[in-house]
């Protein structure tokens, strides 16, 4: 099973494929052999460790709704407490029912980006550890009001929905010379606030939706994020989305699965 999953996820070369139909003997003799493969006597089987990374990484959502008369207010926020293998661009979605809009789309929106990490400072020569702290990055993303063109860093908001794209940080070792640091992120978390307005459809509720795509490496998405050119976001009329990834080098890619989706219906006061 880790041979498995190392090769076909992790695109560790376990051997799984070139060994999937064998089975190995040892010190047995040519009868045995023979009976084994009858089914007259069991067959010894013996298997290899791996050294696979197999932890599991967890992302986690929180959603509030604030009752302001004829307006309520959104917070969604998504973290990856425990950090994934796959560190390229995600994409947050969040959509909501005709009984709301957004009606200011330049301002009054929050959107924060915090990366945490430690960070340790060794010695070169033994790797004798000197320091180690914890910490966080707080960023904004970019307002982009052109959802045929969202580049990373930058989010969109609409009447009736909002995305955000932007890159997931990646661990990384360098030296000054005298000591080496090594930089581990250890959680993200992109957190979204914003208002909407109650239109004059006559409803008691309002649904609001949310979804999340992690991207993650397979044979057919082999290719680098630096060659990112834009991203197209839209929905459908039922509230799935899908995202086109236009690449500098020419082609592009579709993301249409979503990691997590949910939605919450909120009562009007």
């Amino acid at each position: 099973i880790d041979a498995y999953i190392g090769e076909h996820y992790y695109n560790e070369n376990t051997g799984f494929t070139d060994s999937f139909n064998k089975f190995e003997t040892k010190d047995n003799n040519m009868i045995e052999n023979v009976f084994q493969s009858l089914g007259f006597i069991p067959v010894k089987c013996y298997a290899k460790q791996y050294n696979v990374d197999m932890k599991v990484s967890t992302l986690k959502v929180s959603h509030i709704i604030i009752n302001k008369g004829s307006y309520c207010n959104i917070n969604t926020t998504f973290s990856w407490d425990t950090m994934p293998k796959y560190r390229q661009v995600d994409i947050a979605a969040y959509a909501w029912g005709d009984g709301a809009i957004l009606e200011n789309l330049e301002s009054g929106i929050t959107v924060y980006y915090s990366k945490y990490y430690t960070l340790e400072k060794r010695t070169l020569v033994k790797n004798t550890l000197i320091s180690s702290y914890s910490a966080r990055e707080v960023s904004n993303l970019k307002l982009n009001n052109n959802p045929l063109a969202l580049g990373v860093g930058e989010y969109c908001p609409m009447e009736h929905y909002m995305v955000c794209v932007y890159q997931l940080p990646s661990d990384r070792a360098y030296d000054d010379g005298y000591y080496m640091y090594y930089k581990d992120y250890t959680k993200i978390s992109v957190s979204v606030t914003y208002d909407v307005k109650k239109t004059g459809i006559n409803s008691k509720q309002l649904p609001v939706y949310f979804y999340y795509n992690h991207t993650y490496k397979k044979a057919n998405l082999n290719y680098e994020w630096t060659d990112l050119l834009n991203v197209a976001v839209s929905f459908s009329s039922t509230n799935k989305w899908s995202a086109v990834i236009t690449l500098i080098k020419g082609g592009s890619v579709t993301l249409v699965q979503n990691e997590y989706n949910g939605c919450v219906i909120h009562s009007w006061k």
